[in-house]
C-alpha cells in the first residue's frame, strides 16, 4: 500500500486480479475499485477527511486490511 496522488496504489505481489473497497469507522463502504492486475488504484480525494479502513483482496484469496488517513 502505497500513498498515490489523490488516494493510494494497492499492489499484490503475484495476483492476477485485486480488489479493493474503503470504509468509513462505521464500517460503511465509502468507495470500491477493482481491476484485472496486480495494482490499483483507490481514489480518496473526494472522501471527507478522516480515518478510514481500506481492504484489499487478491483473486488468489489473499486479503489484507490497513488504516488509512484522507
Amino acid at each position: 500500500l502505497t500513498a498515490a496522488d489523490g488516494g493510494y496504489e494497492v499492489f499484490v505481489a503475484g495476483a492476477t486480479a485485486v480488489s479493493a473497497k474503503v470504509y468509513d469507522l462505521q464500517g460503511r463502504p465509502v468507495t470500491a475499485v477493482s481491476g484485472d492486475s496486480d495494482t490499483v488504484t483507490v481514489a480518496t480525494a473526494s472522501l471527507t477527511p478522516g480515518i478510514y479502513i481500506l481492504e484489499a483482496t487478491a483473486a488468489d484469496g489473499q486479503r489484507f486490511t490497513r488504516k488509512i488517513t484522507r
